[in-house]
């Protein structure tokens, strides 16, 4: 009998076919590791920026960032995200894409390689969902988002999905 675990290999299309595409996975998943997080069973390192020559602005970078989560399920990983801000004129791609590696806790050893892009907009969007349910009025119905990217167009699909009372006349700015 072997100890190694299966690896698997998660692209955008599996994911979604996973139900990755709503909001509810993904505000109970940040709940629990608010909670982790709230009591201590985390390592999550400082997030290393790797720049280059060339690579003046900002949003050229790629970062690592690294965590373990403990709890019922302990897991640990990577999300390696690359960002350059010519992608979308330069090549009509995004300006950013990520890959997630997971790894079994007790061996170390990986049991999953994600694409990260979706699940790092919509972790995002669901850190809203969840601040908004504790923060805003219970009555609530309007909402502004600052910005018109895709950040921006997960937290209003999320806050839309999670939150029945918003009225659909949603500010961009």
């Amino acid at each position: 009998m072997s100890n190694l675990a299966t690896l698997r290999y998660l692209s955008q299309s599996d994911l979604l076919n996973l139900g990755a595409n709503h909001s509810n996975s993904f505000i109970e998943a940040i709940t629990e590791g608010l909670t982790l997080h709230a009591n201590k069973q985390f390592v999550q390192p400082l997030k290393p920026y790797l720049r280059w020559q060339g690579a003046d602005h900002i949003a050229d970078r790629i970062i690592a960032m690294p965590c373990y989560l403990g709890g019922n399920d302990p897991i640990a990983g990577i999300k390696w995200i690359g960002s350059r801000q010519h992608n979308p004129k330069k090549f009509n791609i995004p300006r950013a894409s990520a890959l997630i590696v997971l790894n079994d806790s007790e061996t170390n050893y990986p049991v999953a390689v994600m694409e990260g892009s979706l699940i790092s907009a919509m972790r995002t969007a669901a850190i809203t969902g969840v601040s908004i349910k504790y923060l805003a009025k219970k009555d609530f119905s309007d909402i502004t988002v600052i910005g018109c990217g895709p950040i921006a167009q997960m937290q209003i699909k999320t806050v839309l999905e999670q939150y029945a009372q918003v009225k659909k006349s949603i500010y961009l700015m």
